[in-house]
């Protein structure tokens, strides 16, 4: 499955006309585990990936959860209200633990209440959680996806986040490196694993300022070849 995602993701609008800058590791042995995990700038694309599989799940009849900013948000009025009864109440609840909650739940359901193939995907699971958490929630994240290939169901688990974290985490837990991508604003050397080694380069004041326009000019860039 992960070589059909790459395909059927070479094979977008986006990654044809050069619209994203990204770089993959993987092995012979990680491309066969169904795990890839993500990370990279803020505005350079990654989120991308949750639609490319949601349209790939569809394509294939597989059952696609998906975790994210945008999911939890919601499109409209009314799936506001879907997901606030998905997520719970903030007024109520720990901001942090809510999404954590909602992997737990979401996870639960594909793995003991169906018999479908399923793919899932979390993005910035981190959301709202203190950085203390974050190895604990990267191990749980990797005990939940060793539970999900038990199932021979699970086709695809993908992982986005900016949590170093929460990959050692979930890397202290595998035996394996699993397939990873990284993506940049601009074309970089650096891979998945690089990053997570070295130390984080703190941006400026303008540059964190600058960072609403350069989301919009990219969500502009994509969105002409994004249907």
């Amino acid at each position: 499955m992960i070589k059909e995602f790459f395909d059927f993701f070479h094979e977008t609008n986006v990654v044809k006309n050069n619209m994203l800058n990204f770089n993959r590791t993987e092995s012979d042995i990680s491309a066969n585990k169904k795990l890839i995990i993500i990370s990279g700038e803020n505005a350079s694309g990654k989120s991308i990936s949750c639609r490319i599989l949601a349209k790939l799940s569809i394509t294939k009849s597989f059952l696609y959860k998906e975790i994210s900013m945008g999911d939890r948000n919601g499109k409209s009025y009314f799936s506001s209200v879907i997901n606030y009864g998905r997520y719970g109440d903030e007024d109520k609840e720990s901001t942090g633990y809510l999404t954590v909650y909602r992997i737990i739940k979401d996870l639960d359901s594909l793995i003991n209440q169906s018999s479908d193939n399923f793919v899932f995907s979390v993005d910035e699971p981190e959301l709202g959680l203190g950085e203390e958490y974050h190895f604990a929630l990267g191990q749980l994240l990797a005990l939940r996806y060793l539970d999900a290939m038990k199932t021979n169901r699970c086709q695809l688990f993908v992982i986005i986040s900016h949590s170093k974290n929460i990959f050692n985490g979930l890397l202290s837990e595998l035996s394996f490196t699993p397939v990873a991508m990284f993506f940049s604003m601009n074309k970089t050397e650096y891979d998945f694993y690089h990053w997570l080694n070295v130390k984080t380069e703190n941006k400026t004041i303008e540059q964190l300022l600058d960072l609403p326009e350069k989301s919009k000019q990219k969500r502009k860039e994509l969105a002409a070849y994004i249907k």
